[in-house]
């Protein structure tokens, strides 16, 4: 499976909204944020810009861990202290079935060598109806997403290769214990 930039989006200013359109409908996506925010922005997505009861998460927070059902949109990853995280995350979206994701998000908490990072792990579904064409990665606290925060979104179709078999090769049928040599495409008893 090959991934391949489905699109990208980097703040030129201070915003609320990472917005990806015109996305392909791939059933197997990758996404990285990098955000760099005032304190206390969230990450929040949204597939087809769909905000209706249709996502349901299970996450774990620094040794909490919790779940809620029918909300607007995948959970929430709360930034306390002004600074960069990365998150690292991935969905499958196919036609006429939930939608499958989780992620990992990293954050500095607060700078220096002296503390240990935050960390946060989340799984959601969705029953946004696929292909996903459009994915949105909001903000709705206090803070806000500063100049040069990054949404990028890779995506892949699985595309079984067709099974190849070489001249040479030998097949053995187990019901007779016979055996077949492939010659020039054709198989011979041997």
């Amino acid at each position: 499976m090959a991934w391949g930039k489905a699109g990208s989006v980097t703040l030129t200013g201070t915003g609320d909204v990472m917005t990806i359109s015109n996305l392909n409908g791939s059933k197997f996506n990758q996404y990285m944020i990098h955000e760099i925010d005032t304190g206390g922005a969230t990450n929040k997505i949204t597939y087809n810009n769909d905000t209706g009861t249709k996502y349901s998460n299970r996450f774990s927070d620094i040794g909490s861990e919790g779940g809620v059902t029918n909300q607007s949109n995948s959970g929430t990853h709360n930034v306390a202290n002004a600074g960069d995280s990365f998150t690292n995350g991935y969905f499958v979206a196919i036609s006429g079935e939930e939608i499958l994701a989780m992620d990992w998000t990293i954050d500095e908490w607060t700078a220096g060598s002296g503390y240990s990072p935050k960390r946060k792990e989340l799984v959601w579904k969705s029953t946004v109806s696929s292909p996903i064409t459009r994915i949105d990665n909001n903000n709705d606290a206090g803070g806000s997403y500063l100049t040069d925060s990054n949404f990028t979104v890779l995506g892949s179709d699985l595309t079984p290769a067709s099974p190849t078999v070489q001249d040479g090769a030998v097949f053995e049928e187990t019901d007779t214990n016979k055996h077949y040599l492939l010659d020039d495409g054709t198989w011979t008893e041997i």
